[in-house]
Parts: structure tokens; sequence; C-alpha cells
């Protein structure tokens, strides 16, 4: 859809008239924010939202043009550091990493400490001081930039959208509308005089900020960042950012077996860790990209599997019937059967599960066209989307078409342990397992074994120890016998 000349005539005139006098529109002003949930992070929490601005249609095409105006200005007076990646054309995420993995390679190569401080801002776009954008523009761009990006900022307002609920209008007070045009540029300027301490990499993408030295000795590695450091708190105090002592992380990347000292940024100390997320990548002390493949590994799996857990979850969350005619689930009589017979299903399972697998990897490494295969079958196309999206090898097609036919596999394994168990006991291996009703029986008969056996103990004891006394008493009668004969003839005597 196009708008037709007359309109585009006068919205040109519109937008050169704010411009000329420097003034931006209050309708245009007014942001409706919502909530978009950050993962894996707990939903109760406020933080844990990062929000959103819709802003009007003509108000970002205005935006636009001043970007490219704004942008033009920018370079022509080299006010974008040469750290700072993001906002930038041809500088991109990929860039900046490369940036600080070969700090770090060759840190490594010459056997040295790369001592490394990752700073993480609290709400950075969120917080931006006004004040303070303004006299940055005002020292770092041409004058006539200043009265429009003064009424920009000037008496905003917004409401938060819930669903169908809004909230009343609240005045912004300090920031840059996060999903607006012009937001991550003045963010840009904001930044711009971030202070550098010579023999120290500074490299950062929109708030993302990584600090990185180098030194054959870990303490001296470690001063110089920590000098950095006290600069950049100054600056952070003076224009109102705030870093997170607690969500900044310090780490030491080297062959070597030592570890710098920590540094601290407000007078708070720095977690120190051995492997961190940048921008997307994992790194880890050595930069052997270990965390990095298994994560992005995890990652195609779980996008691969994710679709088949109802599968999974509708056999091991099948409860046992009420009706006691009823026969048992599948996943019942699998797990009654390795409660009584677990020697012999385990080595089933694991023979059958074998040449599932085996079988399935054969198959994909062959060519053979599984997915066709299983379409003609009847499989969904939501189980079997992620497969032929999939990048992933031999192996996880296989893993996965393995989980996909888990109930078939079970029912393999319960028949053929029932077949072992009824030829082993034929043959007199095994004993079968008895009943309940049968156990009772035992039970009662061992019982009363045991009640018969310690009813005998008990009466042979009695007898015994009643001869015992017997044989006691005459003993004890037949010496006070011989005592007094004793005494009769001393007294003879």
């Amino acid at each position: 859809m196009e708008l037709p000349q007359k309109a585009i005539i006068y919205l040109t005139t519109l937008f050169n008239s704010i411009n000329r006098r420097g003034y931006f529109p209050a309708l245009w002003k007014v942001s409706q924010v919502i909530m978009i949930h950050k993962p894996g992070k707990p939903p109760h929490e406020v933080t844990s939202y990062r929000p959103i601005s819709l802003l009007p249609v003509l108000s970002k095409l205005l935006e636009k043009i001043l970007l490219r105006r704004l942008s033009l200005a920018m370079h022509e007076n080299s006010v974008t550091p040469n750290h700072q990646f993001d906002f930038r054309p041809e500088h991109a995420t990929i860039e900046q990493i490369h940036r600080v993995c070969k700090c770090i390679s060759n840190s490594l190569e010459q056997k040295e400490y790369c001592s490394s401080v990752f700073l993480d801002v609290q709400q950075a776009f969120d917080r931006v001081w006004h004040k303070g954008l303004l006299c940055k523009v005002k020292l770092l761009l041409p004058h006539n930039f200043y009265p429009i990006i003064e009424s920009y900022l000037r008496d905003r307002i917004f409401q938060v959208k819930e669903s169908d609920c809004t909230s009343g209008f609240y005045d912004i007070l300090a920031g840059v509308p996060q999903g607006s045009v012009l937001g991550p540029i003045l963010y840009t300027i904001f930044t711009a005089d971030l202070p550098q301490t010579p023999g120290v990499t500074i490299a950062t993408y929109a708030d993302d900020t990584a600090i990185l030295t180098s030194s054959k000795d870990p303490v001296q590695a470690s001063t110089a960042l920590q000098r950095s450091l006290d600069e950049i708190d100054i600056w952070l105090d003076k224009w109102r950012i705030v870093a997170s002592a607690n969500k900044s992380v310090q780490v030491t990347f080297t062959l070597r077996k030592g570890t710098c000292p920590p540094v601290r940024l407000g007078g708070r100390e720095l977690p120190q860790s051995n492997k961190l997320k940048y921008l997307g990548l994992h790194l880890d002390r050595r930069l052997t990209w270990k965390n990095h493949i298994e994560s992005k590994r995890n990652e195609e799996l779980r996008s691969i599997y994710k679709p088949l857990r109802c599968i999974t979850r509708s056999c091991s969350n099948v409860k046992p019937s009420e009706d006691p005619e009823k026969k048992p689930g599948l996943i019942q009589r699998f797990k009654q059967m390795y409660k009584d017979y677990w020697y012999v299903l385990l080595p089933v399972h694991m023979t059958t599960s074998a040449i599932w697998f085996g079988g399935f990897y054969y198959c994909v490494r062959s060519g053979v066209d599984v997915i066709s295969l299983l379409e003609s079958i009847g499989i969904s196309d939501k189980l079997l989307t992620p497969l032929k999206e999939s990048n992933a090898g031999y192996f996880a097609l296989a893993l996965a078409l393995y989980k996909l036919i888990t109930p078939l596999r079970y029912a393999v394994t319960v028949g053929g342990t029932t077949y072992a168990i009824n030829r082993l006991t034929a043959i007199g291996w095994i004993k079968p397992v008895p009943s309940r009703e049968q156990i009772k029986v035992m039970f009662q008969e061992k019982k009363d074994n045991i009640q018969d056996r310690f009813n005998e103990s008990k009466q042979h004891y009695q007898t015994q120890l009643k001869e015992k006394g017997t044989q006691v008493m005459d003993e004890m009668k037949r010496y006070k016998t011989e005592m007094r004969n004793i005494k009769n003839k001393v007294k003879k005597m």
C-alpha cells in the first residue's frame, strides 16, 4: 500500500517544519509499553520483564529521518568509539566476538595471563540520564540537533498494557524508549566517552562491556585491569550509570595453572569464574569451545525432541485404572515386570534397544529416506518438522527416531521378557514369582512355623530349668546334711 502524492507532500512539509522549529509533537511522545518476559527468569519479579515501547507510526518515520542525519553527523565528528560495535554499519556481534577472541588467543599463544571483566549494566536503556545525554549532544554534535533531541526527550509519558488491561499515564524521567528508532543511537552518544586506559582492551556491544588486559605476571594483569575499573567506576558514578558488581564477572584466560588476583568495582569484589556467556558464545578459561559446542548441541537436540515429549509424558503419566478387571497399561506392565524379573528384563531391554538404535543409524547413514517412510505410516507433521529442518548428524537423527518409537520399544521389551520368562520357567532356571495371595499364605505359614518353634524352644528351656532347679535343691539338701554330720562329730570329740 502506497500513500498518494498529496499525503507524501503533507508529511514532507510537516517533517521539515518539525526539524526546522526543533519541536517534537506531544502526541507522538506517548508510548504504550508491553512487558516481554526474559527467558529463564522468574515470572513473579518485575526485573524479569523487558519493557518494549509501542510508538505512533508517524513518530517512527520522523525518527528514521533524524537517524540518518544523526548517523552522518556522528561519522563526520567521530563520535562513535572504535570499541562500540552496535548500531554501526558493517559491525555485528561476530566481528566483536572475533576481536575479543583474538585478544584472548594472542595471550594464550604468548603463555600470558589475560585478566578480563565482563560488566553487567543494570537497566542500561531505562536509566539514561536526560540532562547528561543532552549535555553530550551539545558537546559532540552540531548545534542544530540539540533542540529536536531535547524536545524528543522532554515530557514523554507512557502507560503499561497487559492483555486487555491498561494502567494510567506516567511521566518518563529517565531512559530512552526501547523499541524506538533513536533509542540505540542515543545510548551510543551517552556512552561514547567511556574512559580507555593504555594497555587495556575495551569491547562494547550496546550495554555489554568487556575489559581485557594481558601480562606474563598475573598480579600486573590484575593491577592494570583494576586501574581501568577505577576510572570506569568514577565515570559511571558521574553519569549515573549503575553496574552490578554481583552480576559482573572476572575471568582469567590462560593455559597456566595460576589465576589473576580479584579486582573490585565500586569497592565490591567481583566474582570469579572459569566460563561465561558473551554475545551468545560460551567462553571458557582455555578457550577450548567445549562448553559452547555442548550448549549448541543440546539446543539442537531440544528443538528436535520438544515435540516428542508429549509421547513420553502421555506414557509416563498413565494412571492405574480404578477398575480391577481392566488390564494395566504398557508402562505399568513394564514397571511391574522390572520389579519382579529385573534380571530378565534388563538384558532383553538392552539387546532390543541396541538393535533399534543400530538399525536406525544404519538406515540413516545408508541414505534411506526415513522421513518419507514415517509420513507414509501416518506420523504427524508436528513431530516430523523438527527432523526435516534439523542439520544434526546421523547420530542425532537416529536418536530422535529411537525416541519417537518409545511405546513400540517398550511393547517389544515386555513381549520379549514375557517369552523369556516362560522359557526359563519351563526349563527350571527361574521360579515364577508368587501372587499376592500366595505370598500371604506363605507368610502366614512361615509365621506359624516360627511360632511353633518358639513355643517348643520355650517349653524345652522351661523343662531344663526345672530339672536344673531340682538338682540344685538336692545338692543343697545333701550339703546341709553333710555339714550337720560334721558338727555332730565335732561335738562328740
